[in-house]
């Protein structure tokens, strides 16, 4: 479909919508198609986003809680020695009720403000590539935010009139949506039916660009995981919207470092009907001294509860990289939503 053509539809269908049933076009007032995004930096460029991160502190300056270098050294210091020791165990006496850690994660990853302004905030998108083939269609989206700037998404949806079920995956470090789609076998939960939608992670590429913004957003009070965790909320907004998305039945899908992600999203969000993960996070990952998206003090004294999956509705915790493979996360996701057979193979990861 060409650009004129994608602008004529989406012309007709904002038509459509301001026509339609009160309530139903004020709930989408706050998407608007925008083609002008088309023409962006391609997603393999290093510097794809950067700038916007880099912009957020002095955007939300009154919501900014800076730390000198001394104290954010002191801080992680803490962390790395305290994990060594394996004392994190007792940081908490008692569990927090769910209310209680959503308040704590939210502080700790610096997004409480902005989710709390969620509903009320705008979202811009555009296509910057589609195919349409006999079994399913492939679409990437570019999305740009107030706050956080533009990030891209791809959204692949199986043949049928639906709605369908989908996974809002979260991929690993230094994966794009299409080698994480390779990788685990995206096709695969498509011919099961389920649609996904796969969320392009900024500057995490496990090297100094990603230390350095890690660094500098955790000395303002931010946190550059907290971006990530934000982004896939208003991805999670845009698929709610959609007629071909069963909102009911959306899960979350992580691996390695977006596992860490969607785990924290998990217990943020209850309105997710699943989460399938293949690890937990203790909030001190470093590479070769250089810090990672979700390395925090602030988050650190909350891993024991966040690696507790029975506090969730339904999740399953698998072996690191899925050597199960899709077909046993697929079993455990039609139990789940009642659609066929259940997953009496997969079995937690110790």
């Amino acid at each position: 479909m060409t650009r004129s053509a994608r602008q004529c539809c989406w012309t007709l269908l904002s038509a459509l919508l301001c026509v339609s049933a009160g309530g139903a076009a004020r709930a989408q007032t706050w998407l608007e198609y925008a083609p002008e995004l088309e023409d962006d930096r391609p997603l393999s460029s290093e510097q794809y986003g950067l700038s916007d991160y880099l912009e957020l502190p002095e955007l939300l300056a009154s919501e900014a809680n800076p730390a000198t270098n001394t104290e954010l050294r002191a801080a992680l210091h803490w962390i790395w020695a305290d994990s060594e020791r394996d004392l994190a165990m007792g940081v908490l006496e008692e569990p927090l009720t769910a209310a209680e850690l959503r308040a704590e994660l939210r502080a700790g990853l610096g997004i409480a403000s902005m989710v709390d302004d969620l509903e009320d905030r705008s979202l811009r998108f555009a296509v910057l590539d589609e195919h349409y083939g006999a079994a399913h269609s492939d679409q990437l989206l570019l999305f740009e935010d107030p706050l956080v700037g533009r990030f891209a998404a791809r959204i692949l949806l199986p043949d049928g009139p639906g709605p369908h079920p989908i996974l809002l995956a979260l991929p690993g470090h230094d994966r794009d949506v299409y080698e994480f789609c390779v990788e685990f076998s995206c096709q695969s939960y498509l011919q099961a039916g389920y649609a996904l939608a796969v969320l392009q992670l900024r500057v995490d590429e496990s090297g100094e660009l990603e230390h350095r913004t890690a660094a500098y957003l955790l000395s303002e009070g931010f946190n550059l995981a907290g971006l990530h965790v934000y982004e896939a909320m208003q991805l999670a907004r845009y698929l709610r919207s959609q007629s071909q998305v069963d909102s009911s039945q959306m899960a979350l899908l992580g691996h390695s470092g977006g596992a860490v992600l969607a785990g924290m999203l998990a217990f943020l969000d209850g309105s997710f009907a699943a989460l399938v993960s293949d690890t937990t996070a203790v909030f001190t990952e470093d590479m070769e001294g250089g810090l990672l998206c979700s390395t925090s003090d602030l988050l650190y004294p909350y891993h024991p509860q966040l690696a507790r999956f029975d506090l969730l509705p339904a999740a399953r915790l698998y072996q690191y990289g899925y050597p199960e493979g899709s077909t046993a996360v697929v079993r455990f996701l039609d139990e789940r939503f009642g659609r066929r057979g259940g997953d009496a193979a997969a079995q937690p990861a110790p």
